[in-house]
């Protein structure tokens, strides 16, 4: 049987080499979470007959940030018609990630604006949807 001064020893041995593989993944970076996903939280409304089926991306997002993927939802624009006032007044072009400034307030594709989804930004418009039918917005343009 071994001493009890070499077991020791080893214990130590093996709780230093422990303690320097958690430092270096500590300090290099390799536990911290990964970026969030981009997905969005969309759940699939079954049509009634004779529709169509459409996403409703999260109707009730006036929370703000989706806490799994990072996601920032707008409030939704308070009106009881689909005709509200729309007025595209900046597209902001982030390497591959594009954003339109609508209203004074930022939107990425799948956003939610009042009834209409932002489905496409495009260099000079935006188009929305709300499931029927689709419209564009133009940079300065009402």
């Amino acid at each position: 049987m071994m001493d009890k001064k070499l077991i020791q020893k080893i214990i130590l041995a093996a709780l230093v080499v422990i303690f320097v593989i958690l430092l270096f993944k500590f300090f290099s970076g390799q536990g911290k979470n990964p970026a969030p996903a981009k997905s969005a939280l969309v759940a699939v409304v079954p049509p009634q007959p004779g529709q169509k089926a459409k996403p409703a991306a999260v109707e009730d997002a006036n929370w703000g940030r989706c806490p799994f993927s990072g996601r920032v939802y707008a409030p939704p624009v308070a009106s009881s018609s689909k005709n509200i006032d729309l007025k595209l007044t900046g597209i902001l072009w982030e390497e591959n990630k594009a954003s339109a400034l609508i209203n004074n307030s930022i939107f990425k594709e799948g956003d939610v604006i009042g009834s209409y989804t932002l489905f496409k930004i495009k260099k000079n418009s935006v188009i929305l949807s709300d499931g029927d039918k689709e419209i564009e917005l133009k940079l300065g343009q009402k």
